[in-house]
């Protein structure tokens, strides 16, 4: 029996560069909830989307810090949060790989967690700019993907 805690949403194999090649890092349904949730203000979503923004270099940076000091209670914190907020969101991507270092903070397995780790600040580049593109777009339309 694993003592690793399922992630929900993708399996452990699915890899950044083919969600981000095949598909959104944002879950649109989250998103389109919220924009919903907020219809009449749009402005509170994006000022809510560019703080998320913000906040994740630091939670990023937390990660990191508790990586390079192999403290894997503190490293599953910081995951975990990051996890929430991001699920909270729509930021699927980023709920993902932070669900996976969780994962392997929890089993005590830093280097298990440093592969997805090393993932985060790309994943975040790519998620905000989802996010801000899908926040701003007209309700029904997500976020505009280039080729």
């Amino acid at each position: 029996m694993s003592s690793q805690r399922p992630s929900p949403g993708l399996t452990a194999s699915e890899r950044p560069s083919s969600l981000i090649a095949e598909e959104s890092s944002i879950d649109e349904g989250m998103l389109t909830n919220l924009k919903k949730a907020f219809a009449g203000h749009p402005g509170a979503l994006r000022s809510l989307v560019e703080e998320y923004s913000l906040n994740v270099d630091a939670q990023i940076g937390e990660i990191e810090a508790a990586l390079e000091a192999g403290d894997p209670e503190a490293l599953e914190e910081h995951a975990h949060a990051l996890k929430g907020v991001s699920g909270q969101l729509g930021a699927r991507l980023l709920s993902v790989e932070a669900g996976r270092i969780e994962d392997s903070a929890y089993a005590k397995d830093l280097g298990g967690a440093r592969e997805p780790a090393s993932r985060l600040r790309r994943a975040h580049a790519v998620t905000s700019a989802e996010l801000l593109a899908a926040v701003d777009a007209p309700l029904g339309e997500g976020a505009a993907r280039g080729a």
